[in-house]
């Protein structure tokens, strides 16, 4: 192997390393301040279940029933000074982020962060 292959090869490995860098510190900037603030367990309320699609047909289509979630929860975290998410795991421990799916999670009061 020729010394300006080999030169090419670690270059082509140091940029390869810098670009994963400079792709991952956001995300573990993130990851290191997130913290948990609450989370509630099992769901008990109602939901509405409208009248479209394949529910249509069902005798408590257009009507609020009884509904629960015994194995999910909902976790409030904080993922910067002034960034919130909202974390929901379903009844088979999928996780579902509110900011991922392009929901806005806002401060209500500046106490809130007393809890």
């Amino acid at each position: 192997m020729s010394k300006l292959h080999r030169m090419s090869r670690g270059f082509y490995q140091a940029a390869v390393l810098v670009a994963a860098i400079a792709l991952l510190l956001p995300c573990m900037a993130n990851a290191v301040f997130a913290r948990e603030i609450a989370t509630c367990g099992a769901s008990r309320g109602y939901g509405y279940y409208p009248k479209a699609g394949l529910g249509a047909f069902s005798d408590d289509a257009g009507k609020w029933g009884e509904d629960s979630i015994s194995s999910g929860k909902f976790t409030l975290s904080q993922t910067s000074e002034k960034e919130f998410d909202l974390l929901i795991t379903d009844a088979s421990g999928r996780v579902f982020s509110a900011k991922q799916d392009w929901a806005f999670v806002h401060v209500c009061t500046e106490n809130f962060i007393r809890i």
